[in-house]
């Protein structure tokens, strides 16, 4: 199948950052152009830091507005904003602490006081349902009634999952619900994340994936006949998802 139009691999993690950082801003641009603000979902994990460490650089810093620059998860453990793990605090580090963005546009899932009062258990179905509302409350909706992204960030585990939709996961299936908490077994986890409904319904999506690590999974999620259901195959096939590889996670694609 051909899927030249939506993959882009380079010959390294940086060329392959800094390619998705120009669509980054290409988007970030268009939306403020075009509708007043840019609503983007921020991934976690350790790549999105080399994207961001371009987002810094001021050739892209100065072409950007970032006060209409509205700043949200796509999903979160259930760890407190400063805890190492947490999403919310890497992005805040390794870009949002450093960059003109004002603390109202900045939405975090987590909500400290909350989850200190709480079990895990308990704390994930409530700080889902206030994210829900905020996002709501947020966001412009498109014609359907969903809230709409302008921009969804979001990686890909070497299982195949991609925020916190993880394989064989209660989530996967949810069709009404925007923001979901989801117990993962095999981490012993529970986490907070946006729905497979609102991560289609998103303008754009950007997928940065690096690494020999994931080169058996990619292999797996484009092949046309492979029957494993990884999450993240949902978004293979639309042009209108964005991957973004070095030659090392793309090792076994061979031509597509």
């Amino acid at each position: 199948m051909n899927n030249k139009n939506n993959i882009h691999i380079e010959d390294s993690v940086e060329a392959a950052a800094k390619a998705a950082a120009d669509y980054w801003l290409a988007c970030a641009s268009s939306a403020i152009a075009e509708r007043g603000a840019f609503h983007v979902a921020f991934s976690g994990g350790s790549t999105p830091k080399h994207l961001h460490r371009y987002l810094l650089m001021d050739e892209y810093r100065r072409q950007l507005d970032w006060s209409r620059v509205h700043a949200y998860f796509g999903d979160e453990r259930m760890v407190a904003c400063d805890h190492a793990d947490s999403n919310y605090r890497m992005v805040r580090e390794t870009l949002l602490d450093h960059v003109d963005i004002p603390a109202a546009n900045i939405h975090p899932v987590v909500d400290d006081v909350l989850l200190a009062a709480h079990e895990p258990a308990s704390a994930a179905p409530m700080l889902a349902a206030r994210y829900a509302e905020r996002l709501e409350a947020q966001l412009p909706h498109n014609d359907a009634g969903w809230i709409q992204f302008d921009l969804v960030m979001l990686g890909m585990g070497a299982d195949g999952h991609t925020a916190s939709l993880f394989p064989g996961t209660s989530i996967l299936d949810d069709c009404t619900n925007s923001v979901v908490a989801v117990y993962v077994e095999k981490l012993k986890s529970w986490r907070v994340s946006l729905s497979f409904p609102v991560l289609e319904q998103a303008r754009q999506r950007l997928l940065l994936v690096c690494g020999k690590d994931k080169a058996d999974v990619l292999e797996k999620v484009f092949s046309p006949t492979d029957e494993q259901d990884y999450p993240v195959k949902r978004f293979a096939r639309r042009i209108d998802s964005l991957w973004f590889m070095d030659k090392a996670a793309a090792a076994k694609l061979g031509e597509i």
